[in-house]
């Protein structure tokens, strides 16, 4: 690969990258491994660097930053898993329990029932995820239908088996999902807890 070839300069390049990522210019932790790093690496016959990258000024310390940088990805999977524990197949169990006869006939519930899964399929997949059947809700809070015959469900509430950080937050595109802190009594004996979404806004048919 073409570049620009640098011999045995490893030392004081070493010692130049910590001392300008060291807020007072000495060496310790991520800086200090650096420094070993460069100067184990010293013995060899060269030092590449890419054309595109040594026509640039280097800057050590952005070096650093970037390798210091955390991966956002495993960190929000991370506090994924520390905000909720719950019992997917017993969730899941507890939803197939569920009758049809069991569920609220009122004419925004059975609105709410019949359009919610289509009208948002991403919301949907996210409750599958946890178990829940997004057309079984424990409860739904309409407001009236507006003007142009939308209606709004101002809460939407689910059981889910398991527990779950009371600071607990996920959102999908305008939802915003947290943990119920009022709820009607649920009557359910294990560990379990009442997800909450909000706003769902429907075309009101019934």
């Amino acid at each position: 690969m073409p570049g620009v070839r640098r011999k045995k300069k490893y030392l004081s390049l070493a010692l130049s990258v910590c001392a300008q990522a060291s807020p007072h210019g000495q060496l310790s932790g991520l800086p200090r491994g650096l420094a070993a790093f460069f100067i184990r690496i010293s013995g060899a016959t060269c030092f590449v660097l890419p054309d595109r990258i040594a026509a640039r000024q280097f800057s050590p310390a952005a070096f650093v930053r970037t390798a210091s940088r955390p991966t956002l990805t495993k960190q929000a999977n991370k506090l994924e898993v520390v905000q909720m524990n719950i019992n997917v197949s017993g969730t899941r169990a507890f939803y197939h329990s569920i009758t049809e006869s069991s569920l609220c006939d009122c004419g925004y519930c059975r609105n709410y029932r019949l359009q919610v899964r289509s009208a948002f399929p991403d919301v949907a997949v996210y409750l599958g995820s946890l178990g829940i059947d997004i057309e079984k809700p424990f409860e739904t809070s309409p407001l009236e239908p507006d003007e142009n015959g939308m209606l709004e469900y101002c809460c939407c509430q689910y059981i889910a088996l398991g527990n779950c950080n009371p600071e607990y937050h996920h959102r999908i595109a305008d939802i915003e999902f947290c943990v119920a802190k009022s709820h009607p009594e649920t009557g359910i004996g294990q560990a379990h807890f009442v997800l909450e979404f909000s706003p769902i806004k429907l075309k009101y048919k019934c």
